[in-house]
């Protein structure tokens, strides 16, 4: 039976709740619990319209609910199997990154300082279990955490079974979900198989878990510090949300694997990936790349540091120019002035460019370097790829990834800016008038 004086409340019972209702036992269980402490609550309920007319009942259960407590009541509907379909995740993470996804704007939109959900010690047992079976961190091995952002669980400490005696106590009702039976569903496997058969075998194996997922908090606490303390020597800021993390330092380190899953985790790279980061570290895979799931973010090996770089669109960045002043518009500070060929004072380095204006036209197009082009390097006859350019100058991965080209609206590059101009559109003593091309201040 749930105590409800001994619940910590950790929040000032005029905080306004955003209370995620589904009509199940433990939502219904947690909306009294909070209203009989006082909490402002607005009853948030989403028809996934998987159950058919089941999910329409729970919806008409919730809004009744709601009622008898005159608390207002919310719902959406979602075509949740559609969602799934569209994103290529399974049915349970599409109703999860729904619902999750609304009841964030509820809270803006009521005015609400959380949201509350019903999770129990148990969701905790079977969590830890899901992610061990996964496989996973410390992180993962910790469960669910009583707060999360704006997400509460007031909960955590109580059972299910403690959840069923208190609406049994308090007389209240709830619908019971049909797929709750369904071992096809991860969850569910393991909250009706797999974990009544290890306490046939222990039959205090919940109580015993639940202790050791206490002691790994503590132990993840202290790591937590640990692990900051060595990111912010490992993790060398480059700007541009760009960090290096040089060999020399991470050699030392005796738990590499460890430390790499800790530290690249969170900018998604699997346990997988970091195996393969950890196996290339040995060996001279200068420019090797890795990625993370969503390829948001990217780590490439060099020959002293490893490069973690977020992945953007920077790639397909084009800008179009269309007359001098368009230049002030660029994503670098560059000039452009038309000069009578005896007013130029021609000055040989890397921010200036001089192109011939009778043999190049408005637009000019300002985007970054791909693979396979091609220029007429200065002073020479010969093409020229790009990268057999790069490997001349010794330019590292990170300097092209930076790299910005100037071409005609045939897509020929004139400039490889900052660098190099091509040969076809230089100077020479038939020119009349010169377009200057100035980078200003830095690249």
């Amino acid at each position: 039976m749930i105590d409800v004086s001994h619940l910590s409340f950790r929040f000032p019972t005029t905080t306004k709740l955003i209370v995620a209702v589904s009509g199940g036992a433990d939502s219904v269980a947690l909306l009294d619990i909070l209203h009989q402490a006082g909490f402002p609550c607005v009853v948030a309920h989403c028809n996934f319209h998987l159950r058919g007319a089941e999910s329409d009942r729970d919806e008409a259960f919730v809004r009744s609910l709601a009622n008898h407590y005159h608390l207002p009541f919310r719902k959406i509907d979602f075509q949740t199997l559609a969602y799934a379909s569209i994103q290529s995740i399974s049915v349970e993470m599409a109703a999860r990154e729904l619902r999750y996804d609304w009841f964030r704007q509820l809270l803006v939109r009521e005015g609400a300082k959380m949201i509350a959900v019903a999770h129990h010690s148990d969701d905790v047992i079977e969590t830890f279990l899901m992610n061990m079976s996964r496989g996973t961190g410390i992180k993962g091995l910790t469960g669910i955490k009583e707060l999360t952002d704006n997400v509460w669980r007031p909960l955590l400490s109580v059972s299910r079974k403690d959840i069923n005696d208190y609406l049994q106590i308090r007389g209240l009702s709830h619908v019971e979900d049909s797929t709750n039976a369904d071992t096809l569903y991860t969850r569910n496997k393991f909250r009706n198989e797999i974990i009544p058969l290890l306490q046939s075998v222990y039959p205090t194996f919940k109580e015993n878990l639940l202790n050791t997922i206490a002691n790994l908090r503590q132990t993840e606490d202290f790591i937590r510090q640990q692990l900051q303390e060595k990111k912010e020597v490992l993790f060398q800021p480059l700007g541009n949300n760009q960090y290096k993390i040089p060999l020399s330092l991470l050699r030392e380190e005796t738990s590499l694997s460890f430390l790499l899953y800790e530290l690249l985790t969170p900018y998604g790279f699997s346990s997988s990936t970091i195996e393969d980061i950890v196996r290339s570290l040995p060996m001279d895979h200068s420019g090797h790349r890795f990625y993370n799931k969503q390829k948001s973010w990217g780590l490439m090996q060099e020959r002293d540091h490893l490069l973690v770089y977020p992945i953007s669109a920077k790639q397909e960045e084009v800008y179009e120019v269309r007359c001098e002043e368009d230049f002030l518009k660029l994503p670098i500070a560059m000039d452009c002035q038309l000069l009578s060929v005896s007013n130029c004072n021609i000055q040989k380095d890397a921010l200036h460019c001089y192109l011939d204006q009778s043999k190049v036209t408005f637009p000019f197009v300002l985007r970054r370097w791909r693979k396979g082009d091609w220029f007429v390097p200065f002073g020479m006859k010969g093409k020229k790829k790009l990268s057999d350019f790069f490997i001349d100058q010794k330019m590292t991965n990170e300097e092209k990834e930076c790299l910005w080209v100037l071409t005609t609206k045939d897509d020929d590059i004139v400039w490889i800016v900052g660098y190099r101009s091509d040969n076809r559109y230089r100077i020479t003593e038939n020119t009349v008038n010169v377009y200057v091309l100035e980078i200003k201040g830095g690249f």
